[in-house]
């Protein structure tokens, strides 16, 4: 999801606070062309942190407009490509997927990779306890977690609010997010370098009890809605931190029980729509093979954006973190579920090449891929229901605390 940038405008001068992707130079330079004027550059690129969706554009803009791109002083490491700095500071995305791709690159390919992204011949750090450059009545407001040197932004005259990803208007942690109303919503676990911190800053925002908050994602909120939405956001941070405090300190031997219990029983909503994935899941292997036999090549590419679906939604809970909040054996069957996903979008990609070799083994028996295909999708199938059947038990999904 595109990030989102803000032209701040102070009198006759204006500054940018984040600069979105690589490519979103061009069309922020137009925006500044048609609000302030051709001929009036950004008096300061100010950053949030130093994410390439929100820092893409910064090179190309500081050297057109030939101003400094300010940071946080503890943001400034990660500016200079350095996969040191990189692997100090990694994420899940960085440490699972960002890393391990680029230490198997040539080292020249990955140096010139590095140095793209790197900021630091025009990277300056801000004063946090002073105005922002080029934003006066503004404050600086740390809110470290999603990078070790995140700030926002705060207007106290109107109680305007831009938050970068510390506090965001979509739910980045859930696979349906996109399709929720807006609302406050943490930050993106599995881009987010210190969760703990990053809920602290989170609830810290939603005291200063903004009027309109602009956040990294999504749409900027004002009114009733976002009074509602802020303080869920808070009391949800409170009991999450309530609960992990409490798995903390339980004494050896004490039984869980309580409203803070690990795994409480499912509520209805979310049990019946588990029960009807469960359905799905159980008739899942007949339902695809009656597609590709009913519709022949488009059931089979039907087929293969199932599978793919999946493979992106347990990609999506792995880079999250989730096997370490489930019990071992529902941890071990989604990291099973994850390879054999793999193994059937794999399989399923020559076929898709030989549409004559799909509909004849869409009738009968074949080897190859095509049964590599049928026997990894009968076993995602049945793993996904055992796994969902685990899940829905009471006190069955979530590791045990430890004393």
């Amino acid at each position: 999801m595109r990030s989102n940038v803000y032209l701040v405008g102070a009198g006759s001068s204006w500054a940018l606070i984040d600069t979105g992707g690589r490519a979103c130079a061009v069309s922020i330079r137009t925006a500044a062309d048609v609000v302030f004027g051709a001929d009036v550059p950004a008096a300061a690129i100010v950053l949030t942190h130093h994410h390439p969706d929100h820092s893409g554009s910064a090179r190309e803009l500081a050297r057109v407009w030939r101003c400094p791109v300010y940071f946080h002083a503890d943001e400034l490491p990660l500016t200079s490509g350095e996969i040191a700095a990189l692997g100090r500071y990694a994420n899940p995305l960085d440490r699972w997927l960002i890393l391990p791709l680029l230490r198997i690159l040539p080292p020249s390919r990955r140096e010139a990779m590095l140095a793209e992204g790197s900021l630091s011949d025009v990277a300056v750090a801000l004063d946090p306890d002073g105005e922002p450059p080029g934003l006066p009545g503004w404050l600086c407001v740390p809110t470290p977690g999603h990078t070790p040197g995140h700030v926002a932004f705060f207007r106290p005259s109107d109680r305007v609010l831009i938050t970068g990803d510390a506090i965001v208007t979509v739910n980045l942690n859930s696979p349906v997010g996109l399709l929720q109303r807006p609302r406050p919503c943490p930050p993106p676990r599995y881009s987010t370098w210190n969760w703990r911190q990053a809920t602290d800053s989170a609830a810290a925002l939603a005291l200063l009890e903004p009027r309109v908050l602009a956040g990294g994602h999504g749409p900027p909120l004002a009114g009733p809605v976002l009074a509602a939405g802020l303080h869920a956001l808070a009391d949800g941070l409170d009991d999450a931190g309530a609960h992990e405090t409490s798995r903390r300190a339980r004494p050896a031997g004490q039984p869980r029980h309580g409203p803070l219990a690990p795994m409480p029983a499912p509520e209805k909503k979310r049990s019946r729509i588990g029960h009807a994935v469960l359905g799905l899941s159980a008739i899942g292997y007949p339902l695809t093979q009656a597609t590709i036999r009913r519709f022949g090549v488009r059931g089979a590419v039907v087929v293969e954006a199932a599978c793919v679906g999946l493979l992106i939604r347990d990609g999506f809970l792995l880079a999250a973190g989730t096997p370490r909040r489930l019990r071992h054996l529902p941890a071990a069957l989604l990291w099973l579920e994850t390879g054999v996903a793999a193994a059937a979008v794999a399989a399923g990609i020559r076929p898709l090449l030989a549409p004559a070799a799909l509909e004849r083994a869409a009738r009968k028996h074949s080897s190859g891929s095509e049964t590599i295909r049928r026997s990894a999708i009968r076993i995602l199938f049945a793993l996904h229901t055992l796994r969902f059947r685990i899940y829905l038990q009471p006190d069955r999904g979530r590791r045990p605390a430890s004393p």
